[in-house]
């Protein structure tokens, strides 16, 4: 039982709906007067195969005035309270921009800035090749590998979806830039960039750690097996350097010709420094063929594993291009066969 409603909340001009696993008469209740504005009846719709269950609708999208509100039932459910107002989603939105700082790697989450949220810094320690790891290698190379997000629910970063997490902020940046001017209170706020632009400065670091110097980059940097539900901090196993890839490779070269073009008028010095790293990822590929990364039988963390990297290098010639305007890239792309998607695995949309 229960009424389901958007808790983020309904803007005036769109369609409203709630949904019930009974059918019923019901109220809409301004919570203010807790008078009813609107009575209506519920409407099958099926069953959510999702779910394993009956749905009702009870739709009162004719309700534009803002305010507060509540569906009440006939059989005296109630929903909780919603808002009907013009900015129901910028809070949404600050919400989700903030949980990119929430992710950081490297660095203590304090309570000025994350709240009840906060952690001591984590996964400070070098890391050590994959080779050097699996053979025990008793003086093995040290690399310095702090900074950047966190990936998805467990601590492991990892080159591909870190270039397409920037790539979405970075082209939202470009067509909505009024809508990114917003404090997310993070450390950096107040300086000359935007949040948006200093949260990708935080990935963008790390990500140029991951680049050998042959312009090759290393497909991730993550533990033998994924920790468990513990504290980020408490994450303390040996940091394992995996090898280079052309996915992610290409994927970092695309990314760092983004952030050439959207960091140049904010500190020109590290929007060189990306080109740079790109040029050399760009070059890296012209010299290699389809190297895909595949986990040893010890490592259980995430493969991001790929069948071919067409797409990534298609997205790779497209922003070289877009970003200097160079005819070699340009010919490299029209020799491509058009790729599609906009995920870590298919990105040939962007």
């Amino acid at each position: 039982m229960g009424i389901f409603i958007d808790q983020t909340g309904y803007l005036p001009a769109s369609r409203k709906v709630a949904t019930t696993t009974f059918p019923c008469n019901f109220q809409l209740i301004d919570s203010t007067t807790q008078h009813a504005v609107y009575d209506g009846v519920s409407t099958d719709s099926g069953m959510d195969e999702s779910a394993g269950e009956q749905v009702y609708q009870l739709d009162f999208s004719k309700v534009s005035a803002p305010g507060r509100y509540y569906v009440l039932a006939g059989n005296g459910e109630r929903s909780h309270t919603f808002v009907i107002g013009e900015h129901v989603y910028e809070q949404l939105q600050l919400d989700l921009m903030k949980c990119f700082y929430f992710q950081r790697c490297g660095c203590a989450l304090t309570s000025e800035y994350a709240g009840e949220y906060t952690h001591a810094a984590c996964h400070t320690e070098d890391a050590v090749f994959l080779e050097d790891y699996m053979n025990q290698t008793p003086d093995p190379s040290h690399f310095d590998m702090t900074g950047g997000w966190h990936d998805a629910g467990d601590f492991g970063r990892y080159i591909s979806p870190a270039a397409v997490a920037v790539g979405h902020l970075l082209y939202a940046y470009e067509l909505f830039p009024e809508s990114f001017q917003a404090s997310l209170h993070i450390p950096e706020s107040g300086n000359l960039l935007p949040d948006i632009l200093n949260e990708c400065l935080y990935e963008l670091k790390w990500m140029l750690k991951m680049q050998d110097e042959n312009g090759g980059v290393h497909h991730k940097v993550t533990c033998e097996n994924f920790p468990g539900y513990v504290m980020p901090e408490m994450e303390t196993n040996p940091l394992i350097l995996t090898p280079v890839t052309t996915t992610a490779t290409a994927d970092f070269c695309a990314a760092m010709a983004m952030a050439y073009e959207y960091y140049q008028a904010f500190d020109p010095d590290f929007a060189k420094t990306c080109l740079d790293a790109a040029t050399k990822a760009w070059d890296f590929l012209q010299k290699n063929p389809n190297l895909i990364y595949q986990n040893p039988t010890d490592i259980t963390t995430g493969d991001y594993g790929d069948y071919s990297d067409t797409d990534e290098r298609y997205w790779a010639a497209a922003q070289m291009w877009r970003s200097t305007g160079e005819d070699t890239y340009f010919t490299a792309l029209k020799e491509m066969r058009v790729q599609t998607g906009m995920d870590w695995k298919l990105v040939g949309d962007y």
